[in-house]
């Protein structure tokens, strides 16, 4: 049972470490309970999940790091183009969110921000339609770097309509769905010519995220993954970040 161990010694143990491993964790146990067994040991990394004291950033990886989940700020603006387009399209899934939400990662702050709406592949087109029938002329369905460049950055806010990758890391803030910290990590380093405004932050943005945020890393590798770029993400991060390289698997 986890009773029979300190709880403060495994935090003096594990607390001055960024990351540790099941492995490092038997070998605690261990120290203990020799003979401790697999369900057992199983069994106690469960509990300590559930009491919120091991936090899983990888797989098989731990951290007891006290850093907390992202979570976006309310946005008016948002919320009031998501009303209109549920309004209209009340079955949709809807994913959104606003590049301002970056300026808190960089060092230099962007003055011209994008509001990213993604829609399941088949309504896109329709949603954006929509949005334009409402008025919004700052509204592109998925720009290509030549109208990113040409038109997208004449205005200081933008909607881009996008199709939305299924599985993707969601959350739900207030009635709206928005992407997870994981998501918009892997985004702006897929595809930089519509964040453009990123790339030469995007170091400084990736240490902030690890520094600040409780990161699932197998969840942002996994996306990762399904975007087709889990190599290159991995070696920009091992290359340009301090995340450890235990994490990047």
């Amino acid at each position: 049972m986890a009773g029979v161990f300190d709880i403060s010694v495994l935090k003096r143990e594990f607390s001055g470490k960024n990351s540790f491993n099941r492995k490092d964790l038997l070998s605690f146990f261990k120290k203990s309970d020799p003979d401790i067994n697999k369900g057992t040991f199983g069994w106690r990394i469960y509990h300590l999940k559930q009491q919120g004291l091991l936090r899983a950033i990888g797989r098989g990886v731990y951290s007891l790091s006290n850093k907390v989940l992202f979570h976006p700020p309310d946005e008016k603006e948002l919320e009031k183009i998501h009303k209109q387009i549920t309004a209209n399209y009340p079955y949709l899934k809807v994913c959104m969110w606003n590049t301002r939400w970056m300026n808190d990662f960089m060092v230099h702050q962007s003055g011209r921000f994008l509001i990213i709406i993604e829609v399941e592949k088949d309504a896109a087109e329709s949603v954006f339609y929509y949005l334009r029938d409402k008025g919004y002329n700052n509204a592109f369905l998925q720009p290509d770097e030549n109208v990113m460049r040409q038109y997208v950055y004449q205005y200081p806010e933008t909607l881009i309509v996008q199709r939305l990758l299924t599985k993707s890391p969601l959350q739900q803030l207030n009635k709206m769905i928005v992407p997870k910290l994981e998501k918009i990590l892997v985004d702006i380093f897929c595809e930089q010519f519509i964040f453009s405004g990123f790339t030469g932050e995007l170091k400084n943005i990736f240490n902030t995220a690890f520094e600040k945020y409780d990161i699932n890393f197998s969840t942002l590798l996994t996306y990762a993954w399904r975007r087709g770029k889990k190599k290159e993400i991995i070696e920009f991060m091992k290359a340009n970040t301090t995340i450890p390289g235990n994490i990047l698997k």
